[in-house]
């Protein structure tokens, strides 16, 4: 698991509440980047998890759950 992933959970068991969102980084000019980003992201707006899993976030069945805090697909924003 990610560091930044596992301190969001680990503040989220804490205290009960999600962590404040965090600015994006800089957008970098590498062509590895852009191949990324043609795949997105997908966060966890309680806890902040980051999906990066081969499947696309889209294709995941509706009833897939956050590994970390079990909410539901539709907490999910695309950044």
């Amino acid at each position: 698991m990610k560091a930044a992933t596992m301190a969001a959970f680990q503040s989220y068991k804490d205290t009960g509440k999600a962590p404040a969102p965090t600015a994006a980084p800089a957008p970098a000019a590498s062509a590895e980047k852009k191949a990324d980003d043609s795949k997105g992201k997908w966060v966890c707006t309680f806890c902040g998890y980051v999906y990066d899993g081969e499947v696309p976030f889209e294709e995941l069945p509706d009833d897939w759950l956050c590994p970390l805090c079990g909410k539901p697909k539709s907490a999910f924003v695309k950044q």
